[in-house]
């Protein structure tokens, strides 16, 4: 543990204020990195897989969960196919006894 701590200190001492020279390359007769042959390498096939793999299971989930959804709930307010003066599906709202008029509300008293 002490020798670990030992090197961590030397390693912050050696970014203390000397000046340190310019990067030069290993061997001078290197050929210069060409842009057009520089690939992603593995790091970039494992993040497209791990996109992949994302996308694809949130997909499955989507779909469960669109299964579950029934398809005779009644439409929203915006549903074209209901007509405007209708609130809901058929007899919402009615009292259950619907061949007689529906009663009134007694006046409020103040």
């Amino acid at each position: 543990m002490t020798g670990l701590v030992a090197q961590v200190a030397v390693a912050l001492a050696g970014l203390g204020g000397e000046d340190s020279p310019s990067p030069t390359p290993v061997t001078p007769d290197a050929p210069p990195i060409d842009p057009e042959r520089v690939t992603p390498g593995i790091l970039g096939l494992i993040s497209f897989v791990f996109l992949v793999v994302a996308v694809w299971l949130l997909y499955r989930s989507m779909r469960s969960q669109m299964a579950k959804v029934r398809p005779d709930l009644p439409g929203g307010p915006e549903d074209p196919d209901q007509p405007p003066d209708q609130d809901g599906p058929p007899g919402a709202g009615q009292p259950p006894n619907s061949g007689q008029p529906p009663k009134s509300p007694p006046p409020k008293s103040r």
